[in-house]
């Protein structure tokens, strides 16, 4: 490469500001931080679609002279079609057949094994099972002998089953097949069968095989891909089982079983689903993959929040200060990396809140109408998605339509002082003008004028509006329709009866929207988390996401903001609303002391207001909403704390520092440095609970415990 090239290589980064570049660098930091520690690759691939009446034969491929029999045998269990919270089971059964006969055993180390549907409040039955790995039959006091082969596996209920892998006492895995073409070695299941077993059995064995579905073969297609961590970077949520409950009512299409009771998450819209099943399709059912997608929403949403406030506050500075308090506050790097639709949600309102305020700030450019009003339709086309994923959507939303309704209004305004800048000028001209002829030639060109400036306004206004309805309202619609129509088996089955459907498209819809508005996905952690959104101000409670904690070790995925950061905002919006008033009490623009600064600041108060007053009643008007939910509340009340800085820092005439021979800073910023620093203490305190590792309990008291006044019984 030439000196040419390099300089030409260099000029994008070259035009960026230094914090242009950090803001990169920031959110590029956290997609690795957040890539490497939020889930495992292991995915258990296909799944085998089980029901009552099916049933699914291995055959085990003992190495005879290494392995010493069947130790455990690790299930990986999807969907359960039964009511949540109630008791599911699997059967598994080792041949006990003679020469001439196949019979099946019901003993101990085999049969059936009970677990729960997402959670239960029983000890006794294994809790959090779905989607997750667990150890089903551990035989390792009393070893399965290396001549039982034949395995056997029934459902209580249709079950979605991903994966089965069997370990010998020494933890290796025992090769196991389950269709008859498939290769062992130099030969097929087929061929072992017929070298293994006498003629006699061998027919009987092998029409066993024959009855497996094709399907059943997906239950040894990821032998080696067994998590055994205890932590959320191996195991999914409750939460985040509804979601994969839902993408497998997606794979399933229009099948279904009477007597089935089919869930699905409820909670978000149909597009949730759509999004996250992409990070599903490119990584498989794992912890990794779910979480891929709403960790590429999250770091997206780092990126417009720069974009917005620096937008906003004119001021790049402000800007990374922004996203940097978003990144490290501890809502993104928890629910903004869960599987669910949190992050997405908030990409595309707060997406929704960007492009408005960029048309009510900017209007539209007469030289390109068109092409200036898109920032109405792409903001309308944001919202569309967002209701496509909660429904409530439409009460965040109701500030955009603020913002498009002021900037309409402005552009009017606009149009008029032009007008009247254009009469102001004629009669100017006329006072000098003797001729009448001239004058009234003048007062033609005049009124030729503003007609033209007000039937451009009329139109610029008539394309907004168009715009704003074709996105906001016919948008909205079609974006639901369409994200319906491949989940419309998954909504009959959810609220219809499938064998005998009576509800119209529509209808499901409908039903669709309405159960968004409640929080019906029920885990373990439901009540305790529940509290009401007001209460975010103070950051009262945390939620918890996922829990593996005993008696001495607190392992425990914990969702709340900073505490400092939550209460720096709380009086930020003391002091930003103290300000608003006395600005308007002191005479608002006639008062030259408010005015030079005001037009930001009042700004970023009507924007950072309507968004997280609108988010909390949104979110208020939910039962049993939890702080798990708050993530789009703390973007845009977290931004009350740079907007208590700028307005400290526009008014503050202390003398300047300065600090490292180059830098000048006043006392604003100094102070601002010292509680950076307090959120910094903080943060590092709650690691534990931000990334769910286990410390010692006392530690995780001492370290994070304080931070959340009202106990969930969980959160330490």
């Amino acid at each position: 490469m030439n000196n040419h090239d390099t300089v030409r290589g260099k000029k994008p980064f070259a035009a960026l500001s230094k914090f242009s570049l950090a803001a990169i660098i920031l959110m590029l930091a956290f997609f690795v931080v957040g890539a490497s520690t939020m889930g495992v690759f292991n995915s258990p691939g296909r799944a085998y679609h089980a029901t009552k009446s099916d049933a699914a034969y291995f055959y085990l491929d003992y190495d005879t002279n290494n392995q010493s029999g069947l130790a455990n045998i690790y299930v990986n269990i999807g969907a359960a079609y039964t009511e949540i919270g109630k008791d599911a089971s699997i059967t598994m059964q080792y041949s006990t057949g003679t020469s001439s006969s196949i019979a099946w055993s019901s003993g101990t180390r085999m049969g059936a094994r009970k677990f729960a549907n997402v959670f239960t409040s029983s000890e006794d039955v294994p809790s959090g099972v779905n989607y997750n790995w667990v150890n089903l039959y551990n035989m390792e006091s009393n070893t399965l002998s290396t001549s039982y082969r034949l395995i056997k596996l029934t459902v209580a209920q249709e079950t979605i089953v991903n994966e089965v892998v069997f370990f010998d006492k020494e933890g290796k895995v025992i090769p196991a097949y389950t269709q008859l073409d498939q290769k062992i070695g130099e030969t097929t299941l087929d061929g072992k069968l017929k070298s293994k077993y006498s003629d006699e059995q061998y027919t009987k064995v092998k029409e066993l095989f024959r009855k497996n579905a094709n399907d059943a073969k997906n239950l040894t297609d990821r032998q080696h891909n067994v998590s055994k961590g205890e932590s959320w970077r191996e195991n999914f949520t409750e939460d985040e089982m509804y979601t994969l409950m839902q993408i497998d009512n997606l794979l399933l299409g229009d099948k279904a079983e009477e007597g089935s009771v089919y869930n699905g998450d409820t909670d978000f819209g149909s597009l949730s689903a759509l999004v996250l099943s992409l990070g599903v399709l490119i990584f498989g059912k794992s912890t990794f993959g779910l979480r891929f997608i709403p960790l590429l929403c999250t770091v997206l949403l780092i990126g417009l929040v720069y974009l917005f406030m620096r937008r906003i506050f004119r001021s790049d500075g402000y800007g990374f200060l922004s996203a940097l308090l978003l990144a490290f506050g501890g809502m993104a790097l928890t629910a903004g990396r869960l599987g669910l639709g949190f992050s997405l949600l908030a990409l595309l309102l707060v997406g929704c809140y960007y492009l408005m305020y960029r048309f009510f700030e900017k209007g539209v450019d007469p030289a390109r109408p068109v092409h200036s009003a898109l920032n109405v339709l792409f903001s309308g086309l944001c919202f569309a998605g967002a209701f496509a994923v909660w429904a409530n959507s439409w009460i965040v939303a109701l500030g955009a339509v603020a913002l498009f309704v002021l900037g309409v209004l402005k552009m009017r305004r606009k149009q008029e002082a032009q007008s009247r800048a254009v009469a102001r000028e004629t009669n100017r001209v006329n006072a000098e003008e003797t001729d009448k002829e001239v004058m009234q030639a003048n007062l033609d060109e005049s009124e030729r004028i503003q007609a033209r400036q007000a039937a451009a306004c009329a139109y610029h206004t008539r394309v907004s509006v168009v715009f704003f309805l074709a996105a906001f309202v016919f948008g909205t619609f079609l974006v639901v329709i369409l994200s319906v129509l491949p989940a419309y088996y998954s909504y009959v089955r959810l609220y219809d009866n499938p064998a005998a459907p009576h509800m119209s498209f529509f209808a499901l819809v409908s039903e669709m929207v309405n159960n968004t508005r409640n929080v019906s996905n029920l885990t373990s952690l439901t009540d305790a988390n529940a509290m009401n959104a007001f209460s975010w101000l103070l950051g009262l409670k945390g939620a918890t996401a996922f829990t593996a904690s005993s008696d001495n070790m607190y392992v425990a995925l914990n969702v709340q903001n900073n505490i400092a950061m939550t209460l720096s905002a709380l009086v930020g919006f003391i002091v930003s609303t103290v300000y608003v008033i006395v600005y308007f009490a002191a005479g608002g623009k006639d008062n030259p002391e408010y005015r030079k600064s005001f037009r930001r600041i009042g700004r970023a108060y009507l924007v950072l207001t309507s968004g997280s007053f609108l988010t909390l009643l949104a979110c208020a008007v939910v039962p049993s909403m939890s702080v798990m939910y708050g993530l789009l509340f703390y973007v845009f009340f977290t931004g009350y704390i740079p907007l208590l800085v700028y307005i400290a820092n526009a008014h503050d005439a202390s003398g300047k520092t300065v600090v490292c021979k180059k830098y000048e800073i006043n006392h604003t910023m100094k102070v601002l440095f010292i509680v950076l620093a307090v959120y910094a203490l903080i943060f590092v305190a709650s690691l534990p609970m931000l990334f769910g590792f286990g410390v010692p309990a006392p530690l995780a008291h001492g370290l994070f415990g304080w931070t959340s006044i009202f106990n969930n019984g969980f959160y330490r």
